[in-house]
């Protein structure tokens, strides 16, 4: 029996997980009612998780910040969760209450593949994973769901059940109409194959990339037939992301690997997706009342001096931090932190909503801002304490050792940053202190920070090299259009302020968003191109 499918949407999941050893009766009517949930969503609509909940156990579960939910992403996954508690509570498939279909029965009653049954469970055929006591599994789909189906969408199913496939003359017909169109394009080689013969595009793309294969996959526009196209393995998907990060076009990308314009997007924002999923970002409360702050969304910029005298000369005028001001810092670091995990939650592991990662991605560098400034804080502290410990003077010290005991220092007030809590109590020196003292009677090593020099702002989280601008494009920054630079400051917050979308970074510029790509990679490009 295949694996559970995966569930996308956070919220689905973590009701799974709370289902997980509801007994065999309590699941059956939550089959049931996420049964009548799936034939009643609306594309477009938006649902409440509380809404969604309620709808499927029938208790009324006040939810903090409840997740929206857009009717295309809960659809598709609500099979997935009915697969997923129906094989948790094993099942039988006596317990649906009524005549049952399995997979090979209605791919006979509709006349189409498995396949085709498989990408309908997308579109709400609620499936449930039975057992017979065996331990042999199978889906099933109970006779009112089949019914439902077959009244919502009738037109899907005549369209499946009349298609018939592709012979040996039909296909040579529109092997010759591709080779024969003139076109530039395979895309439009396809389109006319297609025509030819009054199959769909995608049909005509299928049928005629065998015949690539047998060429030894040359085919392209000049000999009328699709090249073969296999699937991109983990590091070609990474190399498609990175080119479109750093501003390539969607089509040159994907001349360079056999793919479409929107599949180099879908793959990217997929790619992004996953980045941000690693990250494991903490649940932390969302508090947005602590984002209206002045020392949040303002004052935010802090430079990072290039030497141990720079160093001490930055302290040297630093008075005590103010109590209010740390906390404000504080509750709003972890306010972005919060809101960005619960986005990313959210975010389905195919077809990820692109607006949703970009607004993670700038909470995130919005995050490391407001934590850079929090740390910055401390940077008195910092220097006191490696003074204390080491009996010399901060400008006094050997530069490779003096970075490294600095860096060591800086290190764990990052780290205090991330445990400190305002709402508790106390002051953020506290836990930074007691980490300090730790490492450096350790005599940690930092090498990485001795080679790098003292600029500690890309160390403060682990999401900075995903979020924060690359080197290259902030050393051409002055050189670039006083519009196009305008843009690329407001989007990375270089003015000190909060950090806004790309859209609208360039909507108040005046720009647009494929110029300012243009601009940037042409900056990235030509070290990308030489690798």
């Amino acid at each position: 029996m295949p694996r559970l499918r995966a569930i996308g949407v956070g919220a689905l999941e973590d009701l799974a997980g709370q289902l997980r050893y509801a007994p065999r009766g309590a699941v059956s009517r939550h089959v049931r009612a996420i049964e009548e949930l799936a034939l009643s969503v609306g594309e477009e609509e938006v649902y409440s998780e509380e809404w969604i909940v309620r709808r499927i156990t029938g208790y009324a579960q006040e939810i903090e910040n409840p997740a929206m939910i857009v009717g295309r992403a809960l659809r598709g996954d609500l099979s997935a969760l009915a697969e997923r508690i129906s094989a948790g509570a094993k099942m039988r498939e006596g317990d649906l209450g009524g005549e049952v279909f399995g997979v090979e029965a209605l791919c006979a009653r509709w006349g189409v593949s498995s396949k085709t049954v498989e990408r309908w469970r997308r579109r709400g055929l609620i499936g449930v994973r039975t057992t017979d006591g065996s331990g042999h599994a199978r889906v099933v789909f109970g006779r009112t769901m089949v019914e439902g189906f077959e009244a919502k969408e009738p037109g899907l199913i005549a369209r499946a059940g009349s298609f018939t496939r592709i012979g040996v003359g039909e296909r040579a017909e529109m092997e010759r109409a591709a080779r024969g169109s003139g076109a530039t394009s395979r895309s439009a080689a396809v389109s006319a194959a297609g025509e030819a013969v009054g199959r769909s595009r995608e049909t005509a793309r299928r049928a005629l990339k065998d015949v690539g294969e047998e060429e030894g996959g040359g085919g392209g526009p000049s000999g009328g037939v699709v090249r073969a196209r296999g699937v991109l393995d983990a590091h070609q998907r990474r190399a498609v992301a990175d080119l479109y990060i750093a501003g390539a076009g969607a089509g040159w990308i994907g001349e360079r690997y056999g793919r479409s314009a929107s599949s180099v997007r879908r793959v990217s924002a997929e790619v992004r997706a996953e980045r941000l999923r690693a990250l494991h970002l903490p649940a932390w409360e969302v508090d947005d009342d602590a984002l209206g702050h002045g020392m949040v969304c303002g004052g935010l910029l802090v430079a990072a001096p290039g030497d141990l005298r720079g160093v001490a000369e930055m302290v040297r005028g630093d008075g005590a931090v103010d109590q209010g001001e740390e906390r404000a810092l504080a509750r709003g670091y972890r306010a972005l932190v919060g809101r960005a995990a619960e986005r990313v939650r959210g975010l389905k592991r195919f077809g990820s909503s692109v607006v949703e990662i970009d607004a993670a991605e700038r909470e995130l560098r919005w995050a490391a801002m407001v934590k850079r400034r929090l740390v910055r804080g401390e940077m008195g502290l910092i220097v006191r304490t490696v003074e204390e410990r080491s009996g010399v003077k901060l400008d006094r010290m050997d530069r490779d050792e003096g970075a490294r005991v600095f860096g060591v220092a800086v290190r764990a007030v990052i780290g205090a940053a991330d445990v400190y809590e305002a709402g508790h109590g106390g002051r953020l020196a506290a836990p930074a202190g007691v980490m300090m003292a730790r490492v450096l009677a350790k005599g940690a090593r930092a090498e990485g920070f001795v080679r790098g020099g003292l600029d500690w702002r890309g160390d403060v989280a682990a999401w900075c090299g995903v979020t924060d601008m690359a080197d290259a494009v902030r050393g051409a920054l002055d050189e670039m259009d006083e519009k196009v630079r305008g843009a690329l400051v407001r989007f990375y917050g270089l003015d000190g302020c909060a950090p806004v979308l790309m859209r609208d970074a360039c909507k108040e510029a005046g720009m647009s968003v494929k110029k300012v790509r243009c601009v940037v990679w042409r900056v990235m490009g030509e070290g990308i191109r030489k690798r």
